[in-house]
């Protein structure tokens, strides 16, 4: 095992499509194997996988039964490989650290991860990830040196409140479908149309009742709409059992799973009308206090937010509205976690060339200002 130690650490953990990465590999060489050149790589990718159900007959029987199979999907939305140095003769003893800097494409979804089952039980799983790797090659002895920080990636969108979008339902109240007893207004809408997770959304509820009928209560939903599609249209999926047997030709589903993630209701107190009020909503899970995944917009997945509010109508159909709301992505806690090893302090600056340098004055910038070791040390 190499006693030689790498890690990487970027300026920030979350960043917006087309903004600039900037960070530092950092390198202590305190063994003898050689090693020759440090090496960069930046990654992102979406993938999801999912469980469905095909019909196959049964060689035995004859009889149809049901196998569990795997569809598995992928897309890079980028890969890129580069040499930060070169050291023909091999990487003298010591503690280094190389300033680095990459710019992010434009338009790229936002970063999500999360797993659950649909309807049926089945299970799925989706992840868009992004992340920095720094690497160093030993050939003599085969050993890679590995060190990764993953990035969180959000959309250009307004945290500030916009104008309400207020949504409006009217209901005539039939008791038993027939007999008329007057007319219901409900009109809602949000505190903001775009939230971070971890916020507390506030949804404002107002209930005009112009009927003989109480309405006793209301309630607020948050619902997700999670979307996973195959990056073709081939249904290539893995068997869960070692048999083989012919299939039953048919449609596969491509699966959609809605969720209701949180919800509230919202009841009259006694001797007092069901009228306005605003309702908080978490979001976050209530046990864990982790925050809730991010709206985003992959190609192969997708996650879409909306509200509900029901009012409840005695012996009569509900009435509804739905508004839509967007979710940035929570802040990067594996960046804001992330305890520097003592040594990263003792290495010395090494200015690099090529398509991943850093211009010297941005050193002192606040550029790396949250970057251990460096504006201590320009070269």
């Amino acid at each position: 095992m190499s006693m030689n130690r790498i890690a990487v650490r970027t300026n920030k953990g979350d960043y917006l499509g087309g903004e600039g990465v900037y960070g530092v590999v950092y390198l202590w060489i305190c063994g003898t194997d050689p090693c020759r050149e440090v090496k960069l790589k930046f990654k992102g990718y979406e993938k999801c996988e999912w469980e469905y159900r095909e019909v196959q007959q049964d060689e035995a029987t004859q009889m149809p039964v049901t196998i569990v199979k795997t569809k598995q999907s992928r897309r890079d939305m980028f890969r890129a490989e580069l040499t930060l140095i070169e050291y023909p003769g091999g990487i003298p003893m010591g503690c280094y650290a190389y300033p680095f800097h990459y710019t992010l494409q434009q338009g790229l979804p936002v970063s999500f991860n999360n797993n659950g089952n649909q309807a049926n039980g089945d299970h799925w799983k989706a992840k868009i990830s992004y992340k920095v790797e720094a690497e160093v090659d030993s050939p003599d002895s085969g050993e890679v040196l590995k060190a990764c920080q993953h990035i969180t990636v959000n959309e250009h969108l307004p945290l500030t409140p916009l104008e309400p979008e207020v949504i409006t339902a009217r209901r005539s109240v039939k008791i038993c479908c027939c007999i008329p007893k007057g007319d219901i207004l409900l009109n809602a809408w949000l505190g903001k149309k775009v939230y971070a997770s971890g916020e507390s959304a506030v949804v404002h509820v107002e209930v005009k009742n112009n009927s003989n009928v109480d309405i006793e209560s209301f309630t607020v939903k948050l619902i997700r709409v999670v979307n996973l599609k195959p990056q073709d249209r081939e249904f290539s999926g893995s068997f869960s059992s070692q048999d083989s047997r012919p299939s039953v030709a048919q449609a596969i589903r491509v699966p959609v799973i809605i969720d209701t993630i949180t919800e509230k209701s919202h009841n009259r107190s006694q001797d007092q009308q069901l009228r306005n009020a605003e309702i908080p909503l978490d979001l976050w899970e209530a046990v864990t206090r982790i925050e809730f995944e991010p709206s985003t917009n992959g190609q192969i997945v997708k996650s879409k937010y909306h509200v509900d509010v029901e009012v409840d109508i005695p012996w009569a159909l509900p009435i509804s509205v739905q508004l839509p709301v967007t979710l940035r992505a929570p802040a990067n806690h594996s960046w804001s976690d992330w305890e520097p090893p003592p040594w990263v302090f003792n290495c010395r600056v090494v200015k690099i060339s090529g398509p991943c340098a850093v211009p010297e004055h941005l050193l002192g910038s606040k550029m790396f200002a949250n970057i251990p070791g460096i504006q201590a040390d320009p070269f």
